[in-house]
């Protein structure tokens, strides 16, 4: 499709975000009887984590491409083998990230399967037992949002950008699930996308927030090779800060002399806060979380060099870039941060980001689907 053409096209799509939606989604119900988990995968397991914590526990795990007959001692069966008396009555909870969600709700319904339902939208009905909260629903636009939408729309430097922005508006806005001019999320390509950051550029000195248990750092350190300097590396959650200690511990001398490891939190300003621990990739800071964790800014760090600032910590994105503002106008990162766990991704982030960066491109890239995944890319022109 001519350039044109397509501008053309997002910017009616983008119009038509603003229609009003006729139809009231109430997608946010807690699970009632006997549920499977669909695909037993990380998000399969993650499922089982969180909801053995509140005593859940799924019937079995349906998976096509099942590598064992059971998983944390729960039966795994192929979607095609349950009998139908048992397919009718059963909550089928779709947990796959890698794949648009329509074809396999569809195919499921083909098999008999009643009552599907995606995997964010059963966390979000148990938040208050602390799950996690990327299943969030927007709804209708304010008029503030009618205005910032558009402007972050139009200020992205790519229309790949605009689709992919497009992709999670439709998706926290109105629920639906849409691709535009055939751009789709690329798993493979997460923190590191070819088209954006530049081949010659090798971050030196990096800033990993939100680390988890060390696999993205890993990846940094391969790509940086010997030209690497420092990184900075903040994960909150104790087991996940074990698992990271005993990976660095596990490397080579010459590197893990490079990599600062720090239990700490990211946020607007030095402070203790609360803190949900122990549930994997969803630990974050939030008011009724079980521990208290020491958070500090980004600022408060007084760096005099940053190539490069990885961010991915569960919400808090918004208020650790507000608190490493000065940084990044000083050092010029190249960043990438997260911007789909709470209502700051929706023009708030990016905003805040426009205001105050001078020359930089801003991109956003889909890395899964449903709204999860979404990733938003700053390249100073220098780069």
């Amino acid at each position: 499709m001519p350039d044109a053409a397509k501008h053309s096209d997002l910017q009616n799509a983008l119009e038509e975000l603003f229609t009003p939606s006729f139809e009231k989604k109430t997608p946010f119900h807690p699970l009632a009887g006997a549920f499977a988990f669909y695909g037993a995968g990380g998000l399969g397991k993650l499922g089982y984590q969180l909801f053995e914590k509140i005593g859940i526990k799924p019937t079995c795990f349906l998976d096509m491409n099942r590598e064992s007959s059971q998983l944390y001692g729960i039966p795994v069966r192929h979607p095609e083998d349950l009998p139908a008396a048992d397919k009718e009555p059963l909550t089928v909870v779709i947990s796959v990230v890698n794949n648009p969600v329509a074809p396999i709700a569809a195919y499921l319904k083909s098999l008999g399967y009643r009552n599907i339902r995606y995997f964010y939208d059963v966390t979000e009905a148990y938040r208050e037992g602390n799950l996690i909260s990327n299943g969030w629903f927007y709804g209708d636009p304010t008029p503030e949002d009618r205005e910032k939408i558009p402007r972050v729309f139009h200020r992205l430097a790519d229309d790949r950008s605009r689709c992919a922005y497009l992709q999670m508006l439709y998706w926290r806005l109105k629920r639906e699930e849409k691709v535009f001019c055939d751009y789709r999320p690329d798993p493979g390509t997460k923190w590191y996308p070819p088209d954006i950051i530049p081949q010659g550029f090798t971050p030196e000195v990096m800033l990993d927030g939100g680390t988890h248990d060390g696999s993205i750092l890993l990846r940094h350190i391969e790509k940086v090779g010997t030209r690497l300097e420092k990184i900075l590396a903040f994960e909150p959650d104790p087991d996940n800060f074990d698992a990271l200690r005993r990976g660095i511990t596990e490397l080579p001398g010459g590197r893990k002399d490079h990599i600062e490891i720090h239990r700490l939190a990211l946020g607007e300003n030095n402070a203790t806060v609360r803190f949900a621990p122990r549930r994997d990739l969803a630990s974050c800071v939030t008011g009724d979380g079980d521990i208290e964790v020491r958070q500090i800014s980004i600022d408060s760090l007084n760096l005099r060099r940053l190539d490069l600032i990885k961010l991915h910590i569960e919400g808090s994105e918004y208020p650790a870039v507000c608190g490493g503002i000065e940084t990044f106008q000083r050092c010029r990162p190249a960043m990438a941060l997260t911007i789909y766990h709470n209502t700051d991704g929706l023009w708030k982030i990016q905003e805040f980001l426009f205001r105050n960066l001078d020359n930089y491109r801003f991109y956003i890239r889909l890395h899964a689907y449903c709204g999860i995944g979404c990733i938003l890319y700053a390249v100073p022109g220098e780069l």
